[in-house]
């Protein structure tokens, strides 16, 4: 709370000192205040404390970041998150000066009107914009330590789990460039929380609700997001969490009905702000069609959906290819290695290691039922996001929005000892 009551200082400071002329230098002792103010909760927490040094990592590694992106004269060019000259970045900041000065440019959706009513108030300014998307990356990261220390188990185990979403290196540029994807992570990390208590039994039918809100709530910025209920309808059929068994069950039944009527109610009242980005790509021919996109397009080697047989067959290698690409075939230099060594191998890692896990355990164990659960709603969002992307760069950056659920994976798949506390 210390963090966020300083953070609403320092925006007030940029707020009343916007026509100074003095705007980075407002903003920099906001971030000199939040600063303050995260590290004093960090420290008075019992949850959050035994990660500091973690936490401290990844927030001096962000801020690093930040700086040399906004100040540096080669400021972040890559393409795994494209720098701030680039498409999106520049699209996001541009459409959100406008929205400041009364416009209403169509770019950028929700992301850009938020952003565009910040520099309302405080004035445009790019440093700011991308430390509120660095703060929401803190967020996510801050839920994915309340979500480990729910689940229990081996602290050392969790620690891990930690370093790797506060250092991996793509999911860290993504956190300082201004684009929707770390605000997404959030949603999607608060979505997962809630379904985790759902599973346990911790927090009933709210806890499931509230998982489906935020995963909504994630698709307001990215349509297909919100296909992450989909998933958790699947489990909510065949998961039981009073028996912590899977089984189809009537009550189960039901209550899924409800939820899929709910959806579709939702769907077909507000489709067009949820799931936009879906309905656009569909009705383009991105998700039948195989075509390029750019020097790290991959469309010619995993077919099209022309026909219901053409995507059964081709199913497999868009999965494989958004998931793991780019794959040495693909490289074109250093930095298509780079990606490979520090995202695509990653990843790969964590799945061999869960189906390795999955295939030495006994179907009693509990880790092993919430470790499938999450395996599913990964595979199928992934699967679902195979789709709609032919580029290696683009899929670096959408698999890292659901970055907790692989983190979650690990972490589960790497304990060998003490089953998780389900209450």
């Amino acid at each position: 709370m210390v963090s966020l009551f300083a953070l609403a200082i320092g925006l007030c400071l940029t707020a009343l000192g916007k026509d100074l002329g003095y705007s980075d230098l407002l903003v920099s002792i906001a971030v000199v205040l939040f600063t303050i103010g995260f590290f004093t909760d960090i420290a008075r927490s019992k949850t959050y404390r035994p990660y500091i040094v973690a936490l401290a990592c990844g927030y001096v590694l962000r801020l690093i970041l930040l700086y040399y992106d906004v100040f540096s004269k080669n400021p972040l060019h890559l393409p795994l998150v494209g720098g701030p000259l680039s498409t999106d970045p520049l699209g996001f900041y541009l459409a959100a000066v406008k929205i400041a000065e009364g416009g209403s440019p169509n770019y950028g959706g929700v992301f850009s009107k938020l952003l565009g009513i910040l520099f309302r108030i405080s004035g445009p300014s790019r440093l700011l914009g991308e430390f509120i998307v660095m703060i929401f990356s803190l967020g996510t990261i801050v839920v994915f330590v309340r979500m480990l220390e729910e689940l229990g188990g081996p602290r050392s185990e969790n620690k891990k789990g930690v370093f790797l979403i506060c250092l991996l290196p793509n999911y860290a540029l993504l956190s300082v460039i201004l684009r929707r994807e770390t605000v997404i992570t959030f949603f999607v990390a608060l979505s997962l929380l809630f379904f985790i208590r759902w599973f346990r039994n911790t927090g009933g039918e709210r806890a499931f609700l509230f998982s489906v809100v935020f995963a909504l709530m994630a698709s307001l910025f990215h349509g297909a997001t919100g296909m992450i209920i989909i998933s958790y309808l699947f489990i909510h059929i065949l998961y039981s969490p009073r028996h912590h068994t899977y089984s189809l069950d009537p009550k189960s039944l039901l209550a899924a009905g409800l939820f899929i009527v709910i959806a579709m109610i939702i769907y077909g009242r507000y489709g067009t702000v949820f799931f936009g980005k879906v309905e656009s790509k569909m009705s383009a021919g991105v998700f039948s069609g195989g075509r390029d996109a750019g020097g790290s397009s991959y469309a010619r080697y995993v077919g099209d959906a022309k026909t219901p047989v053409r995507m059964l067959i081709y199913a497999i290698p868009r999965f494989m290819y958004y998931l793991f690409s780019p794959f040495p075939w693909q490289w074109r230099g250093f930095k298509d290695i780079m990606t490979f060594l520090m995202s695509s191998a990653v990843y790969f890692l964590i799945f061999f290691d869960a189906f390795r896990y999955l295939r030495l355990t006994g179907k009693a164990d509990e880790k092993r039922k919430l470790l499938i659960a999450i395996l599913v709603v990964a595979l199928v969002t992934t699967a679902i996001f195979s789709w709609g992307v032919v580029n290696t760069g683009t899929a670096t950056r959408h698999r890292d929005k659901i970055i907790v659920m692989y983190g979650l994976i690990y972490v589960l798949s790497r304990r060998k000892s003490a089953p998780i506390i389900i209450k």
